[in-house]
């Protein structure tokens, strides 16, 4: 049987992960930048891991910089990368990429 398609005002979650440090003074900035999305995408979601407190997850995910940004569709998908401060157009383009997605 075939689902019903999704409501055009339904968003489709788009995940937002920061991989940081604390004395990193790009991570503030792009923190701030994140921050701004959020309030732009409804039903998205940040996350920020400390680099220095968990290393096997940076590792595990191949950070070699901070910040480095990562976005996941609502599947979990990575569809953007950024290591160090993205703009704001280049969240909006990945944040639309990641809502295509799904």
């Amino acid at each position: 049987m075939p689902t019903a398609p999704r409501p055009l005002t339904a968003d489709p979650a788009v995940h937002f992960e920061l991989f940081s440090t604390s004395f990193c003074g790009a991570c503030r900035t792009t923190r701030m930048a994140l921050n701004r999305i959020l309030q732009l995408v409804p039903g998205s979601t940040l996350v920020e891991f400390d680099v220095a407190g968990d290393p096997q997850r940076a590792e595990s995910l191949n950070i070699e910089h901070t910040p480095t940004t990562i976005i996941r569709d609502a599947d979990g998908r990575e569809v953007f990368r950024a290591a160090g401060v993205p703009s704001l157009p280049q969240l909006l383009v990945a944040t639309a990429r990641a809502r295509e997605t799904t």
